[in-house]
């Protein structure tokens, strides 16, 4: 937003009228306003002012209207386990024109500014990951995501009975196995030797 301020004066006589123009915009009656853009680039200001005897003074202003970035990460994967995994953060944001900077908050905490970063998670959890995009001119957007750490299931199994003769063996194995949330599959692999 562009705050305006009309500091016009007169010698004799009194400011009558204001009247501001700018791509379309055509305002009368204010001496100070406040005036936004739907898009980026050059605008022409005209400022007029009328005395009480019907004298005109006009003064013309370029005003720059600096492109927004767009706010863009990929994640190699989102849903990840509590043990072993590593998230790799890309950032994809984008301007009509200028340069970017990056700025990443992990589980809001800083963390680093550059392109790609990678960052492990030692729990189970739901952090969430900001991207926060920052143009040359300091015009900034900003993302959010979550990514998902999945608790590990800890595998437990025992045996009535480790050591059995050849004629008359079996050995039943009791699943102990247990994930503090969610459901899991088991396989079961017996070798011969």
């Amino acid at each position: 937003q562009f705050a305006l301020t009309g500091n016009s004066t007169i010698q004799q006589g009194s400011i009558v009228a204001y009247y501001w123009d700018t791509s379309g915009l055509n305002a009368t009656g204010l001496k100070d306003r406040t005036i936004s853009f739907g898009s980026h680039g050059s605008k022409l200001l005209r400022y007029i002012v009328k005395s009480d005897k019907a004298c005109f003074d006009t003064m013309y202003q370029t005003l720059t209207v600096h492109p927004m970035p767009k706010a863009k990460f990929n994640i190699n994967d989102s849903v990840q386990c509590a043990q072993n995994n590593t998230f790799i953060f890309t950032a994809k944001s984008s301007i009509a024109y200028g340069t970017l900077k990056h700025k990443w908050w992990l589980a809001q905490t800083f963390r680093d500014s550059g392109i790609v970063i990678a960052k492990s998670f030692n729990a189970a959890d739901t952090p969430i990951i900001q991207l926060v995009t920052v143009s040359d001119k300091l015009c900034t957007d900003t993302l959010e995501r979550l990514v998902f750490v999945q608790p590990s299931p800890k595998s437990y199994f025992t045996v009535n009975q480790l050591g059995q003769c050849l004629k008359i063996n079996q050995f039943d194995a009791l699943n102990r196995a247990t994930v503090p949330h969610g459901f899991m599959r088991f396989v079961w692999r017996i070798s011969d030797g």
